[in-house]
């Protein structure tokens, strides 16, 4: 009787405590993501409108920090850019130390800067891809030289 109990207790727990962690993982909505349409419809919540795919990369190695970006429109973009911002961490802030742009005739645009950097510094890759009249904030992990 006692471990039918237990075994209740336990499965009523999970019940409760399984979708608030589900919840938990919820991403937050920017308000410049929603489109708006007719009064009498509803928001549409679009993944992109102009962004094909994005991407941002970085890698610390031998005095060297290196950002790889790019950027894919859909086929009605004819032009994309990128702004690569490296930053560094300094009392608990991000800072910009250096900020490198491309831009692009086309749908399709992508960068690979390299960057010295001093050791035992902590560093993350800031970039701003754009399409059309698109663009979206990426934000790689930090890497610790």
């Amino acid at each position: 009787m006692k471990i039918k109990k237990i075994i209740s207790i336990f499965l009523y727990i999970s019940i409760i405590i399984v979708p608030l962690n589900l919840i938990s993982f919820a991403e937050e909505l920017n308000l410049s993501d929603i489109l708006y349409t007719k009064e009498s419809q509803k928001n549409i919540i679009p993944i992109s409108v102009f962004i094909l795919n994005c991407s941002c990369r970085i890698s610390a190695s031998d005095g060297y920090v290196k950002i790889n970006a790019s950027v894919v429109g859909k086929s009605n973009v004819n032009k994309t850019s990128i702004i690569i911002k490296l930053q560094e961490l300094k009392s608990e802030n991000w800072v910009d130390i250096k900020i490198s742009s491309k831009k692009i005739g086309g749908k399709i645009c992508s960068s690979s800067n390299s960057y010295s950097v001093s050791k035992n510094h902590i560093y993350r890759a800031m970039v701003i891809v754009s399409a059309g009249n698109e663009s979206k904030t990426l934000i790689s992990t930090s890497q610790r030289y």
